[in-house]
């Protein structure tokens, strides 16, 4: 076994021994649920319920009139709770449309569409169907490279000016570096089931970002990359309403958290380099830096009108 993969498995060990998963109690679910229910709300919660089961017991028309009252001056707090709740949240992203609709679509309670049941997977053959999927997703990346026809020309005819005493250098990284791309991290509930949730690595990033930027620093000095990181989850996610084969479905792939960071590390100083050399077109807008399609839009448009002070015809090609 490599040396990243034993050092990899005792970190995953270490996080068992001492942060085992555990399942949340109905009590914490609730929480989670309704995060508006603060630990205020949660203890009124609990002696309404006293008062509640006190006044079934007894006939008495003070204790029932107490526990009426306190209800009612619950139900309102926790009214009053929600709805400031909801307004601090539209205040704070209300410059992001994606998170504002993800806001109203929980209010109204619209199901997620991902919930939704498939019935590929409702006989009895549904591993197998699922085996099929797997072979199908693995496969046809495989397929389609067949078709493509080799070119007649390389890398370097588009890029002339290479000089070969400039060579790429991956520099190690560090703790600090670590921290800052554990805080940038998102935070989704959308990982693998065996992988570390995004969550623990903030809280305790000032405890394993040393650890890890050894562990990075030894991937990068000795090439090799943990067997655990080329491991995908996939999700099929139907690209019609009720797909009856394995291509009516496009794979979604959760990849480890940690191999995640480790791409993040390479690519600062892959980009860095190909910047600052210059080895990238200045017409390339996808996934850059302060590049995106309305600077492409912007660019195409003043061609256009150039060419039209100039007299000339435009023709454009769109590829997809």
């Amino acid at each position: 076994m490599p040396l990243t993969n034993m050092r990899l498995t005792d970190f995953a060990c270490t996080l068992d021994t001492h942060a085992p998963y555990c399942y949340a109690s109905r009590k914490e679910q609730r929480s989670f649920n309704k995060p508006w229910l603060t630990k205020g709300i949660l203890t009124s919660i609990a002696k309404n319920i006293t008062l509640y089961r006190k006044q079934l017991t007894t006939n008495n028309p003070n204790i029932i009139r107490n526990y009426k009252t306190y209800r009612n001056k619950l139900t309102h707090l926790k009214e009053t709770s929600k709805q400031n709740y909801y307004k601090q949240a539209f205040q704070k992203c209300h410059h992001d449309i994606k998170k504002t609709w993800k806001l109203v679509n929980e209010i109204i309670a619209i199901k997620n569409k991902s919930q939704q049941k498939n019935k590929l997977f409702e006989d009895s053959e549904g591993q197998k169907q699922c085996e099929d999927l797997n072979n199908f997703f693995s496969e046809v990346g495989k397929s389609l490279s067949t078709k493509i026809k080799p070119s007649p020309t390389t890398y370097r005819h588009f890029i002339t000016h290479i000089n070969p005493k400039i060579s790429l250098f991956l520099a190690p990284t560090d703790a600090y570096e670590i921290q800052l791309l554990i805080k940038n991290l998102k935070m989704k509930s959308n990982n693998s089931p065996n992988d570390i949730p995004s969550k623990f690595l903030k809280i305790a990033s000032c405890i394993v970002s040393e650890w890890l930027s050894k562990f990075f620093n030894k991937c990068m000095t000795t090439g090799e990359f943990p067997d655990s990181w080329k491991i995908a989850y996939i999700t099929p996610i139907p690209k019609v309403h009720s797909p009856s084969c394995s291509s009516g479905y496009r794979p979604i792939s959760v990849l480890p958290v940690l191999s995640k960071l480790f791409e993040k590390i390479l690519y600062h100083r892959v980009y860095s380099y190909l910047t600052e050399h210059s080895l990238i077109d200045k017409r390339q807008y996808g996934f850059r830096e302060n590049h995106s399609t309305e600077l492409a839009i912007t660019t195409i448009y003043d061609e256009l009108l150039r060419n039209f002070d100039n007299k000339l015809i435009t023709c454009s090609l769109f590829l997809d």
